[in-house]
């Protein structure tokens, strides 16, 4: 599994309102990370292309939170997956399956978008982060979210905007 930065080779971190272009909305809701990417020839089944950090105790908003994408190729999907490999998540996790935000995402028919919480049960859309990813506790840290691709996608772009409080 490899992770994709932009362009090839070059690591870029979006964290906090880093990439927003605007900060607070009527007292309440931050762009967390508005970003995009193009995907590179050279990614393959299994590889992420992160989409940023977010608290974990960020309540993201699921209509105002999406994923832009182009047609990938055939085949394609892609995951909305967190960063499990963080000590503090992985204890927090205890013997929990860790939730995927989004689950087999279609990006091989055309180009369109999704909401980032579209795998989340309407019943949890409301609940912090940490829950939505079936932690057992908050573990007071900064998650990386990633898109991870199933299948080899061609060439194209992904564009994405977190929005939350």
């Amino acid at each position: 599994m490899t992770d994709f930065y932009g362009v090839v080779g070059t690591k870029i971190k979006s964290k906090g309102n880093g990439n927003a272009d605007f900060g607070v909305v009527g007292g309440y809701l931050t762009v967390f990370v508005k970003d995009y990417r193009s995907v590179p020839a050279e990614l393959t089944s299994g590889d992420r292309v992160p989409l940023g950090w977010v608290r974990s105790d960020a309540y993201l908003d699921g209509d105002l939170s999406k994923l832009f994408f182009d047609d990938m190729g055939t085949a394609i999907t892609l995951d909305i997956v967190a960063d499990e490999t963080v000590f503090d998540i992985a204890n927090a996790l205890g013997t929990n399956t860790i939730a995927k935000l989004a689950t087999a995402v279609d990006v091989a028919t055309a180009a369109g978008s999704t909401s980032l919480l579209a795998g989340v049960a309407t019943a949890d859309k409301h609940k912090p982060l940490w829950q939505q990813l079936n932690l057992k506790f908050d573990p007071r840290v900064e998650i990386q979210l990633f898109a991870k691709f199933t299948g080899d996608p061609g060439t194209g772009n992904l564009s994405w905007k977190i929005i939350g409080s």
